[in-house]
């Protein structure tokens, strides 16, 4: 099952999961009860990553679907509350 998945940067991803003894419907059920909610998934191996400058296309559909809620987060630096504050107004 592939899964579309957005992480604290702002970068998506697509992860490909696999459920050993679960039945479909089931695996439907906990995928829809997680559907934009934030979460923390733990032993991930990252196989592949696709990036804007690879695949401009797919990231213009996902943030014409998606717009960012709140200023996406650059690697390695933090933002100050002020910061915070003045880029919701």
């Amino acid at each position: 099952m592939g899964l579309l998945v957005q992480d604290a940067y702002g970068i998506f991803s697509e992860l490909q999961v696999q459920f050993i003894h679960t039945p479909i419907d089931e695996m439907k059920e906990y995928c829809q009860t997680l559907e934009g909610k934030a979460c923390r998934l733990l032993g991930i191996k990252v196989l592949q990553r696709t990036t804007r400058g690879r695949a401009p296309g797919l990231f213009s559909l996902i943030d014409s679907l998606w717009p960012p809620l709140a200023p996406i987060k650059i690697h390695g630096q933090s933002q100050e509350p002020a910061q915070v504050k003045k880029n919701k107004t």
